[in-house]
């Protein structure tokens, strides 16, 4: 599952200026403006976007680096933990992926990616049985999709 960016509704005027850029195509902009917004007034959502759009370059280590910014200055973000697990994991730095979904997880038990996530790390780790609580907790927040078919699929296999 892909990262997650902040949304634009919570956002105050000058956010809204560099969302629209972004939205509208124009990244140098939207990346000067969000940069501004990230060192001058340390707002976390500017770093959740700036990793989004370096994410979306497939540049995994500048996006985790941005979103482990988001992690410090808005520490019970479930959402920045997720998304830094997600570089971290594009970078084959399972353990440390791990960590970070677990905290996402903590901050938020609900947050079903993360799950998924987390499961699909430990399946890779060779640890399917503790893999099997998280696709459990994933199949209650997503019961239809694709990734539901998938996560029910591998805990059946693991059950076997």
């Amino acid at each position: 599952m892909g990262v997650i960016p902040f949304p634009s509704r919570s956002s105050g005027p000058d956010f809204s200026a560099a969302w629209q850029a972004e939205q509208n195509g124009h990244l140098d902009a939207a990346i000067e403006m969000y940069e501004e917004l990230l060192w001058e007034h340390k707002d976390h959502r500017a770093a959740i976007n700036l990793g989004n759009i370096e994410y979306s370059r497939k540049e995994y280590a500048k996006a985790g680096a941005y979103f482990r910014r988001a992690c410090e200055l808005a520490p019970t973000y479930s959402l920045a933990y997720y998304n830094w697990g997600n570089a971290l994991d594009e970078l084959g730095r399972k353990l440390e992926a791990a960590a970070a979904y677990r905290q996402a997880i903590n901050l938020d038990p609900r947050q079903g990616d993360a799950h998924y996530n987390l499961a699909q790390i430990l399946m890779r780790l060779d640890q399917p049985r503790r893999a099997l609580l998280h696709w459990r907790a994933y199949l209650r927040t997503d019961r239809t999709s694709v990734y539901a078919d998938h996560a029910r699929g591998v805990v059946k296999n693991i059950l076997k």
